[in-house]
C-alpha cells in the first residue's frame, strides 16, 4: 500500500516561505566550488557511449581523433567550470559535461 506524505503541498510552500536561508540551500557554496577544483590535475576517463559522448562533447579540435584518444588513454582535467570538465587529450582539448566521464582519484 503506498504511504501518503505527512504534510501537503501548501504546507511545504507555507514552511519553505518563512526559511531565512532558503537562498543558501540553492546556490553552490564555496566549499563545492573548492571541491570541484580539486579534479584539476587528475585523469578522467569515459563514463558513457561513445554515441552519448559525440551527442555531448565540445570542441574545435578534430572530433574522431579526440574520442579514440580519450576512449584508449583518458585524458587531464585542466580546467573546472560548474558542471562542465575541460579536458586534454594527445590530439586537442575538449569541454563535457562531468556526468560524462569518471575521475580518478589517487
Amino acid at each position: 500500500m503506498k504511504k501518503e506524505p505527512s504534510f501537503s503541498l501548501n504546507e511545504f510552500k507555507d514552511w519553505m516561505s518563512k526559511q531565512d536561508n532558503k537562498k543558501d540551500s540553492f546556490e553552490i557554496n564555496h566549499e563545492s566550488e573548492e571541491i570541484l577544483h580539486e579534479f584539476v590535475g587528475k585523469y578522467a576517463f569515459p563514463k558513457v557511449s561513445k554515441e552519448k559522448f559525440m551527442k555531448k562533447i565540445e570542441t574545435d579540435d578534430n572530433l574522431e581523433c579526440i574520442i579514440d584518444d580519450f576512449y584508449e588513454e583518458g585524458g587531464m582535467i585542466s580546467e573546472v567550470e560548474d558542471k562542465m570538465l575541460f579536458i586534454e587529450v594527445n590530439s586537442g582539448m575538449f569541454q563535457i559535461p562531468r556526468f560524462c566521464v569518471k575521475i580518478r582519484k589517487d
